[in-house]
């Protein structure tokens, strides 16, 4: 089974996502969190793209995500509106992204409508 994992930054005219796909060993989880933190190429997150499978297999690298993410929201002055993690299954369907397979792309909005 292929481990490995990757950051995808790409913007489009309406907002830019970070997709993370792969499924991330413990081990390679400071990898991923030291190469997090040196991301300062995104101006403005809207958007997280995650497989939900993330959520069972490295919740922190999850965590960490969601936790840059409100750092970049609280520096635009936007409201952080993000369920806490533990509930992130559950509040899933109150922005209308429940999918029938679990494996397939989330994709959660962070930012309050403005």
């Amino acid at each position: 089974m292929d481990h490995s994992f990757e950051i995808v930054i790409k913007e489009n005219i309406h907002s830019m996502f970070i997709g993370i796909s792969g499924l991330i060993r413990k081990e390679d989880l400071h990898q991923f969190e030291s190469t997090l933190l040196k991301i300062e190429a995104v101006k403005e997150i809207s958007t997280f793209i995650f497989d939900l499978t993330l959520l069972e297999e490295a919740p922190l690298l999850v965590t960490s995500v969601l936790m840059l993410m409100q750092m970049e929201a609280r520096k635009k002055g936007r409201v952080y509106c993000m369920p806490p993690l533990n509930h992130l299954k559950m509040e899933l369907s109150k922005f209308g992204v429940i999918r029938d397979s679990e494996t397939m792309p989330i994709e959660v909005p962070i930012f309050s409508p403005t």
